[in-house]
């Protein structure tokens, strides 16, 4: 008598689903995960960037000696704790009085670009909060006499924008950004 054998070369129906069902089950738990802490991380960078921005502009005051403390000249931002916009903002200094930033706007010597950073608009008025913020509102700049504060606001589409977010945006004062 002549015994059949089984082909059991490849795998069954049953097999091939279990294994398509199980790996849709962990992409339905993982994306959203990833996702989220990829806007976590956009986040985290605007406010670095805010911070960044802010201790640039210390750092650029006092090391190349532009200016007294009380008298920050640099773009045009003075100590009296009112905000400008950055993309309004225009170097003071020439070309030959200060090579490094001669003709430079301050977006450009701060190292911000418009494809991420909104630089036109509204300036922020008032603490660093969330309440004055809206889509209009400009990336700002302001010196008091506790040192520089920056707000950071990313342009929808840009590098730091978030997903779900109206308004991504970042003081360099606060602990971390923020959307809306």
């Amino acid at each position: 008598m002549r015994k059949f054998r089984l082909n059991r070369r490849g795998f069954t129906l049953i097999e091939l689903l279990a294994v398509i069902v199980i790996l849709a089950i962990i992409i339905i738990i993982t994306v959203p995960t990833i996702l989220d802490s990829m806007d976590t991380s956009r986040v985290s960078a605007i406010h670095s960037s805010a911070e960044g921005v802010a201790k640039w502009y210390d750092e650029a005051v006092v090391a190349d000696g532009l200016v007294s403390y009380d008298q920050r000249r640099l773009s045009g931002i003075t100590v009296d704790a009112n905000w400008k916009c950055i993309g309004t903002l225009a170097n003071n200094q020439s070309q030959t009085d200060n090579p490094e930033y001669g003709g430079k706007t301050f977006a450009d010597m701060a190292g911000l670009s418009r494809s991420d950073i909104k630089l036109d608009g509204t300036p922020y008025s008032g603490e660093p909060s969330a309440n004055n913020v809206t889509a209009n509102t400009c990336s700002s700049i302001r010196s008091t006499r506790n040192g520089t504060e920056v707000l950071l606001v990313a342009v929808k589409g840009g590098r730091f924008d978030v997903s779900n977010a109206q308004i991504t945006y970042a003081f360099s004062s606060a602990e971390n950004g923020a959307t809306k």
